[in-house]
C-alpha cells in the first residue's frame, strides 16, 4: 500500500490522504485527525442532514484488520 498525504489545517484535520491499495486502484478521502491521544485516520465519509441532525456515513467499508493496515500506512506517511 502506498499513501499520499496533503497536509492541511482545518481545525482538528491535519491532512488529507489517498491510499493506493493495488496498481490502478486508489481510495481518496481519508483524513488525519488530531485526537486526545495523537493523530488517527478517519475513513472517507459523506455528510447527511435531516431534521437538523447531522450524520456522517462511511463511503468505504473494510475489515478491522484492513483498516489497521491502511491507518498504519497513512500515519507513517503523515509523520514522514
Amino acid at each position: 500500500m502506498k499513501a499520499t498525504i496533503r497536509k492541511a489545517e482545518f481545525g482538528k484535520v491535519k491532512a488529507f490522504a489517498n491510499i493506493e491499495v493495488a496498481p490502478g486502484l486508489t481510495i481518496d478521502g481519508f483524513k488525519v485527525v488530531e485526537g486526545k491521544e495523537g493523530p488517527w485516520v478517519a475513513l472517507p465519509s459523506r455528510k447527511s442532514e435531516k431534521n437538523g441532525k447531522v450524520t456522517y456515513w462511511d463511503t468505504v467499508h473494510m475489515t478491522a484488520q484492513v483498516k489497521e493496515q491502511v491507518s498504519k500506512a497513512i500515519l507513517e506517511a503523515f509523520k514522514g
